[in-house]
């Protein structure tokens, strides 16, 4: 169970890091440059529009989904920011979240008739394929019907043998 707990929280926690790592403010060699200069109009003025009134300029569109960090806050909490690279994670990683389930993924199950259980053949969690075997119910109603229905099933068979020995009989009987 600790390998998945370990899988579910690096899942949540990478999207969160690069976020953030992404939204930390820029150096100050870096923000000096303009990655928008070859493309960016030079002066921003309101463009005209068809019923002469006029419009103020869009802001780069492409960064409107950027959230910027104070480097104090930072530096408050921690944060910091470096290149990825390869490395061997702590098998303990504290991080606020939530760990639900897929209830699509679940399915409900009730027994042909009523009983009590007498062995359970799998773990709660378990993955499971159709047909496989989950408990073993203890039903007082089936073990009656089949006592039933191997008493009526002797019964036919013993009918049938005397059937047969009559007809037997009556062949024997005609020659």
């Amino acid at each position: 169970m600790k390998p998945v707990l370990i899988l579910i929280l690096i899942l949540i926690l990478i999207p969160l890091l690069l976020a953030i790592a992404s939204a930390l403010p820029l150096s100050a060699a870096e923000t000096t440059h303009d990655d928008h200069a070859d493309h960016a109009p030079a002066a921003a003025e309101p463009q005209p529009t068809g019923d002469g009134k006029a419009e103020a300029p869009a802001e780069h569109a492409e960064h409107a989904d950027q959230v910027t960090l104070a480097a104090t806050v930072a530096t408050a909490f921690g944060i910091v920011s470096e290149p990825a690279s390869a490395r061997v994670l702590s098998d303990l990683i504290l991080a606020p979240g939530w760990i639900t389930y897929d209830p699509a993924g679940q399915a409900q199950i009730a027994a042909p008739a009523a009983g009590r259980v007498s062995k359970i053949t799998v773990q709660s969690g378990a993955t499971v394929a159709a047909g496989d075997a989950l408990i073993e119910l203890l039903c007082p109603a089936f073990v009656s019907a089949q006592s039933e229905f191997l008493i009526k099933r002797a019964a036919a068979q013993a009918a049938a043998f005397q059937r047969d020995t009559a007809a037997a009989i009556l062949a024997r009987g005609q020659q």
